[in-house]
Order: C-alpha cells, then sequence, then structure tokens
C-alpha cells in the first residue's frame, strides 16, 4: 500500500483547514486543545498537556489565550483549588462545525473528478480501512504488534 499517497492528501487537507481556523484567529494547535476540552469538558490543564503531549506552561499561555479570545472559561476546581478546570464556549463549538464545513469541502472538492461509480467503491474501502483502523486503536494495537513481531 503507498501510504504516502494518504499522508500526501491528509497534510494538504490539513494545511487547507488550518488556513480557514486561521481566519477565526485560531492556531492549529490552539484548535487542537478545543478539540479535546470540547470533548471532555471540565478538563484540567495538566490533562491537556497530558494529551496533546506539551508543556504545561505551554498550555496554560494557550488556554489564557482561548480565554481571551472567547472560547474557554475556566473555573477553580471545586475539590482542589489550585487547578483550574477548562470549559468550552458557544463561540469554540461553533468552530467545530466550521472545521468539518472546511474538511468536507476540501475533499468534495478532491472527488469531484471521480466518477460515481469509483466513489462509491473508494468509499466503501475507505470506510473498510477506517474500521479496520478504529477497531485496532481500540485494543491498544494487539493485533498490529503480533503481526508485525511475525514478519
Amino acid at each position: 500500500m503507498d501510504a504516502t499517497r494518504i499522508q500526501i492528501i491528509a497534510r494538504i487537507a490539513r494545511r487547507y483547514v488550518s488556513g480557514a481556523s486561521k481566519r477565526s484567529g485560531v492556531s492549529t494547535a490552539e484548535y487542537d486543545s478545543l478539540h479535546i476540552i470540547r470533548k471532555h469538558e471540565g478538563i484540567n490543564q495538566e490533562q491537556i498537556a497530558e494529551a496533546l503531549n506539551i508543556d504545561k506552561s505551554a498550555v496554560t499561555r494557550m488556554i489564557q489565550n482561548l480565554e481571551r479570545k472567547g472560547y474557554v472559561i475556566r473555573q477553580k476546581d471545586k475539590r482542589d483549588k489550585r487547578r483550574n478546570r477548562i470549559y468550552a464556549t458557544e463561540k469554540a463549538r461553533g468552530m467545530r462545525l466550521e472545521k468539518a464545513s472546511s474538511e468536507s469541502l476540501f475533499y468534495e472538492w478532491l472527488t469531484e473528478s471521480i466518477e460515481p461509480e469509483e466513489q462509491e467503491i473508494f468509499f466503501r474501502v475507505l470506510e473498510r480501512l477506517a474500521q479496520k483502523a478504529l477497531g485496532e486503536l481500540d485494543q491498544g494495537f494487539v493485533n498490529l504488534s503480533s503481526w508485525e513481531s511475525g514478519k
């Protein structure tokens, strides 16, 4: 399988979506943190740093910027006053739709020159690959690890 082609398309799609999100005044890193915050309302900054694999001080600056821009709200943790819980605002929730719309537009544009019959086959195969990848992720890559060691 020529994974390079998949990576090229994914990288170009990310650049297109990134350009669209920059018009909202949000960097790619900030958008990634908003995704995590929306998915895990009330998450603390340490958990965000761990999820993004970045320094806690970078997360603090990022959350301050996002709060200033109106995308998040910080509230003191009721059990541990040293920590803040982070919540997405409606403005942040609206960005998710913008990103999805930008991605859809890009992939719609990309596939417009493919015949409908070819698209149907292509999307069916992509769905099978996505389901296999998601299943493996859910299982902690156990099948891939054993497959790799058998090669």
